[in-house]
């Protein structure tokens, strides 16, 4: 744990640049979540205040009456196309994707930042490894690393977001709730945990040789 964290210190820039790049990411996964769901709401929300528990918009059969909002049916099939609504489902597909680039990036960025990261250490790994540190410690070490500085990008994104979506919650359709707050915080936590676990297999391969000067 004391080497990670001294290492930290020392190399602060990079690891401040990696936690501001996955704080920008989660800010942005908060924004589009929460839009995401708050356009949903505004597109039902007028038909949810009526607290109802079946909805029916259909003309009477007989011409000669006038329509009736209460005496009114609805087919299966109609029931089913108000269900699937082509404008709302690719509407709310589009943020979707975008979330899922979103998360997909966030795991990127933090294999590529770790793994050129421990390329650069590998010598000073190799040194610990021939002072006997096994390779779970170095393992252990790498990952509470890459876990502090992933917590703590997505812990200021989330915070950002949510101050963002307070703060244009009267402009947007944005939801401002624990869901689309905590769902992006944590999806690009663990997925940063999944990269760092795989940036980190190199450190299992390290050669206690390099430490005497060995290739």
């Amino acid at each position: 744990m004391y080497l990670a964290f001294r290492d930290i210190v020392f190399a602060k820039g990079r690891f401040a640049l990696i936690g501001g790049v996955v704080a920008l990411i989660t800010l942005l996964l908060v924004l589009l979540t929460g839009l995401t769901d708050g356009l949903g709401r505004q597109n039902t929300s007028a038909l949810e205040n009526l607290g109802a528990s079946h909805i029916v918009f259909a003309a009477p059969d007989d011409d000669g009456d006038e329509p009736s909002f209460t005496e009114s049916v609805i087919t299966a099939d109609e029931l089913r196309a108000f269900s699937a609504l082509p404008a709302y489902q690719s509407e709310r597909g589009s943020l979707l994707m975008m979330q899922a680039f979103l998360y997909g990036i966030s795991a990127l960025v933090v294999v590529s930042f770790l793994t050129v990261w421990t390329i650069q250490r590998t010598r000073d790994l190799a040194v610990l490894r021939a002072l006997g540190s096994s390779r779970g410690y170095l393992v252990r070490d790498s990952m509470t690393q890459a876990a502090f500085v992933v917590l703590l990008g997505a812990a200021a994104g989330g915070a950002a977001g949510a101050a963002g979506g307070a703060a244009v919650g009267s402009a947007v359709p944005f939801a401002l709730t624990p869901m689309t707050i905590l769902t992006p915080v944590l999806g690009v936590f663990v997925l940063g945990l999944i990269g760092a676990a795989l940036a980190t297999r190199r450190v299992t391969r390290i050669d206690p040789l390099l430490a005497l000067g060995g290739n």
